[in-house]
């Protein structure tokens, strides 16, 4: 009979656990960044869009993005203005900067700025190379 109880208040356990959600399902892959520069660089992506400024609190930094060397740019579509906006903002600054929001906004030391469309970044393949190459919208 204990047996019986024990499986019964297991039951509903188990198959709560099959259904539970996973917190990864809205994040993906927006595009590569392919720096093709001699410079290693930094890459910032702007969740503030549309925007006059410049990223203040910057969640999504890429490092040490080596010359030749490319980059996944992931972004988190359940909680990001990317599905209401349709556009991805990039800023690609030099490795060296400070990465802090008011420096990065107040002295505008960007190598490059995008502001890519899905329709965009689609007909890119999903590549934006920095520097540059008239792949897109840059500031």
């Amino acid at each position: 009979m204990k047996k019986s109880f024990y499986l019964l208040l297991a039951l509903p356990l188990l198959l709560m656990s099959m259904t539970c959600v996973n917190d990864y399902d809205d994040v993906d892959t927006a595009c590569i960044l392919r720096n093709e520069s001699m410079d290693t660089v930094t890459v910032v992506v702007s969740e503030e869009y549309p925007d006059t400024l410049y990223p203040m609190n910057p969640t999504h930094i890429y490092s040490d993005i080596l010359p030749g060397d490319y980059q996944g740019i992931q972004v988190d579509y359940g909680n990001w203005n990317y599905r209401k906006d349709f556009v991805l903002q990039l800023f690609v600054y030099d490795n060296a900067v400070p990465r802090f929001g008011a420096y990065l906004r107040d002295k505008h030391v960007e190598l490059a700025r995008y502001r890519l469309t899905r329709d965009e970044v689609k007909a890119m393949k999903g590549v934006v190379i920095y520097p540059p190459q008239h792949n897109g919208k840059t500031e």
